[in-house]
C-alpha cells in the first residue's frame, strides 16, 4: 500500500484488512490496506465536522481526514476497525487543552 506522508500519532493494524481495486489509465491493480495511521485532530478538522449531527458520519469523516484515506476506502473498513479508530479519535479530542476562562485565584 502506498502511504501518504503524515506523522502518525496512532497506528492501527486492521483486524480485517481491506483489498481495494484501483482502475486507471494503466489498467487495474489491487491494493491491500493493512494499517491505518491517524494524525492528531486540528482546528480545520473540527470545522469540517461542525455541521454534521450524525455520530457515525462524524467518525467516518474524521477517519478519512486524519488518515488520508478517501471516502471509498473508509467505506470498505470493517465496523470493528472503525470502532477502534473512533475510540482513538475520541481520545485525541479529550486530550486537548480545555478552553474557556480560568478559575479566579482567591
Amino acid at each position: 500500500m502506498s502511504k501518504l506522508s503524515i506523522t502518525p500519532a496512532f497506528s492501527h493494524t486492521l483486524l480485517h484488512p481491506v483489498t481495494i481495486t484501483l482502475r486507471g489509465p494503466k489498467g487495474e491493480r489491487s491494493e491491500e490496506i493493512t494499517t491505518v495511521d491517524l494524525r492528531r485532530v486540528k482546528g480545520k478538522d473540527l470545522r469540517a465536522i461542525g455541521g454534521i449531527t450524525d455520530e457515525a458520519e462524524v467518525t467516518l469523516t474524521l477517519v478519512a481526514r486524519l488518515s488520508g484515506l478517501d471516502d471509498h476506502q473508509v467505506d470498505e473498513l470493517d465496523a470493528a476497525d472503525i470502532e477502534v479508530l473512533g475510540r482513538q479519535i475520541e481520545a485525541f479530542l479529550k486530550s486537548g487543552q480545555k478552553t474557556g476562562r480560568r478559575p479566579s485565584r482567591p
